[in-house]
């Protein structure tokens, strides 16, 4: 999973496997530790969502 972050742009680049697991559990997270900070990130599968 690449997130991308700079400003208000949001970048996500998916794999695969990524797609199949939020497909399949409806998330698929991540967590980095950046600078001794600890980051989680991740994409949730959200029905019935009229717009982005």
């Amino acid at each position: 999973m690449k997130i991308r972050v700079l400003g208000i742009p949001r970048d996500f680049s998916l794999t695969r496997i990524e797609m199949d697991a939020i497909c399949t559990n409806g998330y698929k997270g991540n967590r980095t530790t950046f600078d001794n900070e600890i980051y989680t990130f991740g994409v949730k599968l959200v029905k019935d969502v009229e717009h982005l």
